[in-house]
């Protein structure tokens, strides 16, 4: 009788822990949406909110910088153009991505980033995006931050097309971006609230700066789905409503990026160019 005793016990023991973890992480939910709520009268409450995220997050996110940055120290160790580089140097023109069907990286450029190519900048701001995005997909999928996660983030830097991406400078920083904001679409997609409708605009601006960028909010969404928080019974019902609602807004997105995308090959005269040559029997 002992044994099956303390077996109960440490069943119950077990039960009872999980429910203290989800009545505490309820109640930082209920405390940051009251927190966002205020700081939409006063802007004080908001920048409590980003300082408190700030020196919550802050310390891991230096450690998932310094982990990148041994991963690729032979790009910070060196800075040649490659032709790719020159060719973005040299070629003049405001929309020159635009025909390829990347008119956000054509934003990023012409409006926010005017010089692509300052050494070392892009590698380290494409570290930053890095780390924010699998802060967000740790958010997600509620990792704990601990030692051997913060290792696990050797495997996600490390991905073999992140190092694709590296060898095109001239887009890198735009690349960063796209990653960040299709992290943030997933992330948003997992808060199942009146955020979750930030999950379009997100995405349409990443797959604008990178076509591929859809995958990774699509990736981010389903590990929130199959490992989220759960707000109800996990049912066959439950996960095909969540599937299909991941489907409609990932098609919504894209429809909106067409649009955008035709709009401005017609305004400024563009024929659309390298996604025509795959349409292309003749070639």
């Amino acid at each position: 009788a002992a044994p099956g005793r303390g077996l109960r016990l440490t069943l119950g023991a077990s039960t009872l822990n999980q429910h203290l973890m989800s009545t505490k992480n309820e109640r930082v939910i209920r405390v940051m949406k009251s927190v966002l709520n205020r700081a939409e009268h006063d802007p004080q409450e908001l920048e409590l909110f980003m300082q408190a995220i700030i020196k919550k997050y802050g310390p891991y996110f230096v450690i998932l910088l310094a982990i990148f940055a041994v991963l690729y120290f032979p790009e910070f160790s060196e800075y040649s153009l490659r032709v790719d580089e020159e060719f973005a140097y040299s070629h003049t023109g405001m929309l020159k991505w635009t025909p390829f069907g990347r008119w956000g990286t054509d934003i990023v450029h012409n409006f926010f980033v005017i010089r692509p190519l300052n050494p070392y900048f892009s590698m380290l701001m494409f570290g930053c995006c890095l780390a924010a995005s699998f802060l967000m997909f740790s958010r997600v999928i509620q990792a704990q931050p601990s030692f051997f996660n913060l290792l696990s983030f050797a495997i996600f830097a490390g991905f073999p097309t992140w190092y694709y991406l590296i060898e095109f400078k001239g887009t890198l920083l735009a690349n960063g971006l796209s990653i960040l904001s299709a992290s943030a679409a997933g992330y948003f997609f997992s808060t199942k609230n009146r955020s979750a409708l930030l999950f379009v605009p997100l995405l349409v601006a990443a797959i604008g700066i990178y076509q591929s960028s859809i995958f990774i909010a699509v990736i981010i969404s389903i590990a929130s789905i199959l490992f989220g928080r759960e707000d109800g019974p996990r049912t066959h019902t439950a996960f095909f409503l969540s599937f299909s609602r991941l489907a409609v807004l990932c098609l919504v997105s894209l429809l909106c990026y067409f649009i955008i995308w035709k709009i401005l090959l017609a305004y400024f005269n563009l024929e659309p160019q390298y996604i025509v040559g795959f349409l292309n029997i003749d070639m």
